[in-house]
């Protein structure tokens, strides 16, 4: 090693070695996570802690990697506020960047060296190793920060693979470790670098696929309930309708065959209202939710502006029609509800050739729309535990084949979705 690598390798040293320098400044992506009260405070004192642990505690290679690493992991949970499997999970996507990138760092510098045949080459490892960390640290923001920033509560369904990653990870810094100390080929030790750079990536990539697929099985568990429940709603609303319906058409027919019935007469003088935000469609389903969110229109002091085909849905199950428009409605009704001015709500349900439209409009404060998955975002304190409703709209909607679009156009929040209608029905239309 030359003079320029020598004073290169002391003041890595000086700071706490080149790993803990790595890891730190690795660690600054993570920053975006959520945090505990007085990060700033716990990260300046954990980062002092652990340069000191590197210049003066005394733990001998290789184990100081894992030693460290723990240390790491250690200062993670004291800075982020996530439990300690989450902890953990974050602490090995720290480590798989800085491996990834120390490794194609020596990869690259033992290559310059076996074609060149000169080993005062090793200097250039302290010019290509800032700039490989600057393109992984930047691959990685785009990569690995922006998953975690969508998952900011992220849960998995496996947590065992959680931790056999954090050994497969262990188990490659002591292999990687001791084929730089036995192998002398530079050709060779290239080629074995980059393949731990690949196990590194496949590593975090196999975790955040357990990660992705237990926020999706999760969310479409919660999902399928509100659909359930839906149904069970529906069932009964339905129910309660028609009651009040056979209730009516008795008390006309005694009526018109001359026979008061004054008891009956009172009770049905309380369903009036009822009555009069009764919708017929065609279409059972359509009638009961738009019945029923016309009667809370009413008591809101919300105008309620509806056009409907109920034969335009007629393809549809029931229950998906009543899931469906009743988020929709909801959704309009809790935008205008805390309004004083432009209470009103547009639902429009009508066939388009051989496709069904379903419309719904309402004025809003908003200029511009913020999407997140193709739905807007939920402006609920608790994100984790709202927005269900839209998704349960685009569920419905892909589940027929059909697409949905919100947007905003001179302060009307509009929701509209096309759902191609089967051929035999779109037909005989």
């Amino acid at each position: 090693m030359d003079d320029f690598a020598l004073v290169c390798a002391k003041a890595l040293g000086f700071f706490g070695g080149e790993y803990i320098i790595q890891f730190l400044v690795v660690g600054l992506l993570f920053i975006p996570c959520p945090k505990r009260k007085l990060w700033v405070l716990r990260y300046v004192l954990c980062a002092a802690a652990v340069l000191a642990a590197g210049k003066y505690l005394p733990v001998p290679e290789p184990w100081y990697y894992i030693v460290f690493f723990m240390i790491f992991t250690a200062m993670n949970a004291v800075i982020y506020k996530y439990n300690c499997v989450q902890v953990l999970f974050v602490s090995i996507c720290m480590y798989c960047l800085q491996h990834f990138a120390s490794d194609v760092s020596y990869a690259a510098v033992y290559f310059v060296m076996a074609k060149s045949g000169d080993m005062s080459m090793f200097r250039l490892y302290f010019f290509f190793m800032p700039a490989i960390y600057a393109l992984t640290m930047t691959a990685a923001w785009f990569t690995v920060i922006k998953k975690i920033k969508a998952e900011p509560e992220f849960r998995f369904n496996n947590t065992l693979l959680v931790f056999v990653a954090c050994a497969f990870l262990l188990m490659a810094a002591l292999l990687t470790y001791y084929v730089r100390n036995a192998i002398w080929n530079m050709y060779i030790l290239s080629a074995l670098m980059i393949i731990a750079a690949l196990f590194t990536v496949l590593v975090v990539t196999v975790a955040f696929m357990n990660v992705k697929t237990a926020s999706l099985e999760e969310e479409n568990v919660i999902l399928t309930q509100l659909l359930n429940k839906d149904k069970q709603h529906y069932e009964q609303t339905k129910l309660s309708n028609e009651k009040i319906q056979i209730k009516y058409h008795d008390l006309k027919k005694m009526q018109n065959d001359g026979i008061v019935n004054y008891q009956q007469l009172s009770d049905i003088n309380a369903d009036k209202e009822i009555l009069l935000c009764t919708y017929f469609t065609g279409n059972t389903a359509l009638d009961v939710v738009l019945s029923e969110k016309a009667l809370m229109c009413e008591h809101l002091g919300i105008r309620f502006i509806c056009v409907a085909d109920g034969s335009a849905v007629d393809f549809m199950k029931p229950w998906h029609i009543y899931s469906f428009m009743f988020n929709a409605i909801e959704n309009c009704i809790e935008s205008v509800r805390q309004r004083s001015d432009r209470r009103e709500v547009e639902v429009s349900v009508v066939r388009k050739g051989d496709m069904c439209l379903i419309k719904t409009c309402n004025y809003t404060d908003v200029e511009k729309l913020e999407l997140c998955g193709g739905v807007p975002c939920t402006t609920k304190k608790n994100k984790q535990e709202h927005g269900f409703g839209v998704k349960s709209m685009k569920n419905v909607v892909e589940l027929y084949g059909g697409n949905i679009r919100f947007y905003v156009e001179d302060h009307n929040f509009v929701m509209i979705a096309l759902i191609p209608i089967p051929g035999s029905m779109a037909a005989s239309a």
